[in-house]
């Protein structure tokens, strides 16, 4: 029995090759897609550098990265990762649309019910996270992640 490989749609850490060759020890192929009727904002919790949360917005485009067929066991770790369990982030299929027009199925890490409008901030700027808080997550949180996870 094969194993039941889906796509994922991701929009803010999870898009970025070296967090993913960390978490889940590979990389991924992936390719530019866009979510429509979402907005990225910041998700703001207790100890930990803000970073991006998807929540509906008519009218805006996310774009973020589509990567197929990514395996069972590295979902598993970015469950993980995202908090599901904790409810900060839930799962869910969406469908994305690539450059070259395709709409695809995917699954998507949304907004959890433990995450309220109190968490929330502004919106996610890319390039002002990049600056400030991107080393933050590879040089420190995603390793301490994988090695709390490893000893588990």
């Amino acid at each position: 029995m094969s194993e039941q490989r889906v796509n994922l749609f991701a929009y803010g850490l999870l898009q970025h090759e070296p967090v993913l060759r960390q978490l889940i020890g590979e990389s991924l192929q992936g390719e530019t897609a866009t979510l429509q009727d979402y907005t990225r904002r910041q998700l703001l919790l207790p100890g930990f550098k803000p970073c991006a949360m998807a929540v509906p917005q008519a009218g805006q485009f996310l774009q973020g990265m589509l990567f197929r067929g990514v395996s069972p066991a590295a979902l598993a770790v970015m469950d993980q990762f995202e908090m599901i369990d904790e409810q900060i982030y839930r799962r869910d299929t969406v469908k994305v649309v690539t450059a070259s027009g395709e709409s695809v199925a995917c699954e998507m890490y949304l907004q959890g019910s433990a995450t309220t409008e109190e968490n929330l901030g502004d919106v996610w700027c890319e390039s002002t996270f990049m600056e400030q808080y991107f080393d933050h997550y590879v040089d420190e949180m995603i390793p301490d992640f994988v090695a709390d996870l490893n000893k588990s």
